[in-house]
């Protein structure tokens, strides 16, 4: 799947003003699953065919893909845990299911998975779903920034629904 998921990830990455074009290696790298590193999942067309409509699906091709990533905090001086299990979203593409159902299904898998929290930036689709989803505000801000780019559209601040990059 790595070779499908790679297109639909770069198609879906070329929607933004700045964002990375991954290589099928650099695919297979950061988005095979590793435990406690990071986890991905697609949906199927052929399962999904199934348990809709009965018909099979017009083609195999990958539509839809989700993931996140481990990022763990140790826990100080607690008499019963020591460490935080802490998801955090990385990419998610959405064509044939919605944005939400798909967020919704990413923290179904790391709930699943025992994750104690999930984390998710304003990046992307994601902030069309943060409240809904029930997210809570963080205590800060991200801010990147960049030396020595240049864009043409915007010469400065760029929205994080403008950005298809994720940091880690």
């Amino acid at each position: 799947d790595v070779p499908r998921i790679t297109v639909l990830l770069n198609e879906y990455l070329d929607r933004y003003l700045m964002h990375p074009v991954f290589s099928e290696e650099e695919v297979a790298h950061y988005f095979l699953p590793k435990t406690d590193i990071v986890n991905s999942y697609v949906i199927d067309p052929q399962i999904a065919s199934a348990a809709g409509s009965g018909e099979p699906p017009a083609s195999s091709e990958i539509k839809d893909f989700a993931s996140f990533y481990t990022l763990n905090s140790t826990i100080i001086r607690h008499p019963k845990h020591n460490i935080l299990r802490a998801a955090y979203a990385y990419y998610n593409v959405a064509n044939t299911v919605s944005f939400h159902d798909l967020m919704y299904n990413n923290l179904i898998a790391a709930y699943n998975l025992q994750y104690d929290v999930f984390n998710c930036l304003e990046l992307m689709e994601n902030g069309g779903v943060v409240k809904d989803l029930k997210f809570g505000m963080g205590d800060g801000f991200l801010r990147y920034y960049m030396f020595n780019w240049r864009f043409a559209e915007k010469a400065g601040h760029i929205r994080g629904d403008q950005l298809g990059l994720v940091l880690m």
